[in-house]
């Protein structure tokens, strides 16, 4: 609870994935399934789809490394999610599409949402309301306001288009280029963000980047590929 008088699950939840990061990284089983475990019991949603995303990394692994190996296709690949994740809410919340509910748990419903929906439109809207705003963005939102729940978008809205295209091209291109082996949990975390106002200039993609510069050492000497 963050003062707003309601259970917050997904802050926890990002904390729990950026370690879940780590242990894969460090070869960790034993910590990568405790933080897997904590990451089930806050009930986030956003925390399933990204763990949905990681498996589907896996299983076209060799794409997504090609895809991965150059900055321009990784911006491609994030602006590709971040329109494709909107185009999905909005499908789901005008109920052209069905919700998926598995099992009868909370982490894995994914149903209409018109609230982080009309967020969204708020903060694309107040973006380009005029072309400073455009431009240079409006400055830091209040926490209290409607937020959107989308980290391009809410990047965006404060910092405009000069500030987050800059922010895109230095993150993604230290994110990608240090991914080697970690390239299915880079997508995982980029789909966290989708649905949520995790926007680029927050401690957590700093926490993503240097968990990626962080290599394996396997009897003194630095391992450059992670195994699968």
């Amino acid at each position: 609870d963050m003062g707003f008088g309601r259970y917050l699950p997904n802050w926890t939840a990002i904390y729990c994935f950026l370690f879940a990061m780590l242990a894969v990284r460090w070869r960790l089983p034993l910590t990568l399934l405790v933080t897997l475990t904590f990451g089930w019991l806050t009930g986030s949603r956003n925390f399933a789809l990204a763990l949905g995303v990681v498996g589907m990394g896996y299983l076209l692994f060799p794409i997504w490394q090609w895809v991965l190996s150059k900055t321009s296709r990784t911006i491609v690949l994030y602006l590709f999610f971040a329109g494709f994740a909107l185009y999905v809410l909005e499908q789901i919340t005008n109920g052209h599409w069905a919700g998926i509910y598995l099992f009868d748990e909370r982490i894995l419903k994914f149903h209409a949402d018109p609230i982080r929906m009309k967020w969204d439109m708020l903060g694309i809207h107040e973006w380009t309301q005029n072309l400073a705003s455009f431009v240079w963005g409006v400055g830091d939102w209040p926490n209290a306001a409607p937020n959107p729940h989308h980290s391009l978008i809410h990047t965006l809205l404060e910092r405009g288009i000069v500030a987050t295209g800059i922010l895109i091209i230095f993150i993604i291109n230290d994110l990608r280029k240090h991914a080697r082996g970690m390239e299915p949990w880079l997508l995982g975390w980029f789909s966290l963000g989708m649905y949520l106002h995790l926007n680029f200039v927050t401690m957590f993609w700093v926490i993503a980047i240097l968990i990626l510069r962080c290599r394996y050492i396997r009897n003194g000497v630095e391992v450059q590929e992670d195994a699968l």
